[in-house]
């Protein structure tokens, strides 16, 4: 059985512990900040792609350290104000597309303010968007948003945790935890936009 590059990716960190999963975060937060200021490597496509499935697999990781059972990353389309999951998957274990405007819903309101919302209750929240759970077929019960910002202050990104272990709920240890790892994450995050911003940029205009 051949594994891909995900899958092993998912083996060597879901062995990590806490302590050592952090110092890898913190390594490559560094080594990620040196490479966005660095503009010859923004045309590597492979890069970018092995970017994105490290992301995949680090939230995955994230959401297992704070006992979430799932955890869904949603990239900002600032000229759209538009949110858009980058990971997600439905009530079958299927990954669903989820697009979300920018002030809309838990994830869109953390979005726009920058600022995390921890939610106890999803279903007793104005803002929580019951559609999403009728499209995925999943049960939310609570929730722990927050944003990932880029170097300039700018939201990048929002990584939404829900369904804390042993319907507990999430706390602000929770938040604590959850700040100190996600800071590490902007810098893959920014440098994984601008290599797709970039690789967008380069595709032959088709007329």
């Amino acid at each position: 059985m051949r594994y891909s590059r995900k899958d092993e990716l998912t083996a060597q960190v879901s062995q990590l512990p806490v302590h050592d999963f952090t110092a890898l975060l913190q390594r490559l937060s560094e080594q990620m900040a040196d490479m966005l200021d660095a503009m010859s490597l923004l045309s590597h496509t492979s890069l970018r792609e092995f970017l994105g499935t490290l992301l995949e697999v680090l939230g995955t990781k994230i959401s297992r350290i704070l006992s979430a059972d799932r955890g869904t990353v949603f990239l900002l389309d600032a000229p759209n104000q538009e949110l858009w999951s980058l990971t997600s998957v439905g009530g079958d274990g299927q990954p669903v597309e989820i697009r979300i405007s920018v002030g809309k819903g838990i994830a869109g309101r953390v979005a726009a303010t920058g600022l995390p919302m921890i939610v106890p209750d999803a279903y007793a929240e104005p803002a929580f968007h019951r559609e999403v759970d009728q499209r995925t077929g999943y049960r939310t019960r609570n929730i722990l948003c927050m944003p990932l910002l880029g170097r300039a202050g700018n939201v990048l990104a929002v990584v939404q945790l829900i369904n804390k272990a042993h319907n507990a709920g999430f706390d602000s240890a929770d938040q604590k935890h959850f700040h100190e790892l996600a800071e590490h994450l902007s810098p893959l995050m920014e440098t994984w936009i601008t290599l797709h911003q970039r690789s967008a940029e380069e595709v032959p205009l088709v007329i």
